[in-house]
């Protein structure tokens, strides 16, 4: 068809990838609608967060099992993932309008109150990387306990309140989009002078490279960010 051989012939110059290149494989449909789990971390979220940490983390010579962390709004991932295989074309569907990647040096306390405050936005809750967190919820407030550095089938890796990470997050968070403080995202905590792909271009290059890995695509991922909440009522 047309359309075929127009995704067969048109390459996206900053990732040196066809519209129809295979990225991906996804076992199961991968929900991400703003009127079905919004309130909830979801497996698209996690990835996408995913590809901005190895961003940074490939600029950087990061380990893998150092923890950097990273946050998008819920409203960046436009719709859900169906079962099948996933092509370039299909993945910037998924994250359309790009952003700039900023990266902050923030301590775990600084940390916890933008979780805090992303887990409760208003226009859906604030997704996260390979992180599990404990929350409690008292009076009618919810604060964070503990945060967790996943890194399956390894370790978990308690975030200290004393303790600086690096934090990735596209500039429409960190600067007042969808109700977030500005204030969580200080431009004194921010790292200067570094070249960052776009989101959209994070996120097709970390799943090509997972697949390239042979690791599938899916809703019940065992990287999914977990939030789990505890009451005191």
């Amino acid at each position: 068809s047309r359309i075929k051989q127009v995704c067969d012939n048109t390459t996206v110059p900053s990732i040196e990838m066809k519209l129809s290149d295979e990225i991906g494989n996804a076992l199961d449909t991968i929900i991400h609608d703003r009127n079905i789990n919004s309130k909830e971390t979801t497996a698209l979220g996690t990835y996408a967060c995913m590809a901005y940490a190895d961003a940074y983390r490939n600029l950087k010579g990061i380990s893998d099992e150092e923890p950097v962390l990273a946050f998008c709004n819920f409203g960046c991932i436009r719709r859900s993932l169906y079962p099948g295989s996933t092509d370039v074309l299909t993945a910037g569907e998924l994250l359309p309008f790009s952003s700039t990647l900023k990266v902050y040096n923030l301590t775990g306390k600084e940390i916890f109150k933008i979780i805090e405050s992303g887990i409760k936005n208003g226009k859906g809750c604030m997704q996260m990387n390979n992180l599990v967190v404990d929350t409690l919820n008292y009076e009618g407030k919810t604060r964070v306990l503990n945060v967790w550095y996943n890194i399956p089938g390894k370790k978990y890796i308690a975030l200290s309140k004393k303790k600086s990470y690096p934090v990735v997050a596209d500039k429409f968070i960190t600067t007042g989009g969808d109700g977030y403080p500005a204030d969580l995202f200080p431009d004194s905590k921010c790292v200067k002078d570094i070249e960052l792909p776009g989101t959209t271009d994070a996120f097709l290059l970390f799943l090509k490279k997972i697949h390239q890995k042979n690791i599938p695509l899916s809703s019940k991922s065992e990287y999914k960010a977990k939030i789990k909440h505890y009451r005191n009522d």
